[in-house]
């Protein structure tokens, strides 16, 4: 069936994307890594937090996670990151990279933890957004958000577009990724992530190179 296909042909897409992420993992061995979260709410006011391991050569995407029901209980994310660093192996592990609120922090007391300095200077610039020009772009950019997931039109053709465009420029802008898809299942949409993210990620370094 059709829907067959689509698991298997992810299911594929999905072993050749842990494929490409071997000499990646076989690096961490040799020259250790760093253990990256980023937290961000989506529009259903979920927390959720994306890990990323880095390495001397590059990044990889390693999942999301909904902690809506433990983000702000700082035992819950050392377990979390705890757990996290454990997948990839301890002895791997050089540091941990996380957002600088309170509890991280005290997460961080039981952890080697690094402050995020993009955390840091959204902190520092954050008034900024209180200005009268730019108060008025942010709430001009909401109304905007607003009108276009309230008619299904026009959504529709967002999206066909936006599609078009991530097939032309996607490679660029990998970062984009964990906002597709969010109404799929969470095992799919895991595999959906990790394959998008991953794979924009490997043709972004490779055009570097």
């Amino acid at each position: 069936s059709y829907h067959d296909s689509k698991v298997l042909l992810l299911q594929k897409e999905v072993e050749y994307t842990n494929e490409l992420m071997k000499p990646l993992k076989d690096q961490w061995t040799s020259f250790g890594c760093s253990l990256m979260s980023d937290a961000w709410t989506d529009r259903k006011q979920r927390s959720i937090i994306n890990f990323l391991v880095n390495s001397s050569s590059r990044t990889m995407f390693l999942r999301s996670i909904d902690a809506s029901d433990y983000v702000k209980t700082s035992e819950k994310i050392f377990e979390l990151l705890d757990s996290i660093a454990e997948e990839i192996g301890e002895e791997k592990v050089v540091q941990v990279i996380t957002e600088n609120r309170s509890n991280y922090v005290l997460a961080g007391r039981l952890l080697y933890w690094t402050r995020c300095a993009s955390h840091c200077i959204d902190l520092m610039l954050e008034d900024i957004g209180k200005l009268p020009n730019i108060k008025k772009t942010i709430q001009q950019a909401i109304s905007l958000v607003g009108f276009i997931y309230s008619h299904s039109s026009t959504l529709s053709m967002l999206r066909f577009f936006t599609a078009q465009w991530w097939r032309m420029y996607g490679s660029d802008t990998p970062y984009l990724v964990h906002t597709k898809r969010r109404r799929l299942e969470h095992k799919r949409l895991h595999d959906l992530v990790f394959v998008k993210y991953n794979q924009a990620l490997h043709q972004r370094y490779n055009l570097k190179d």
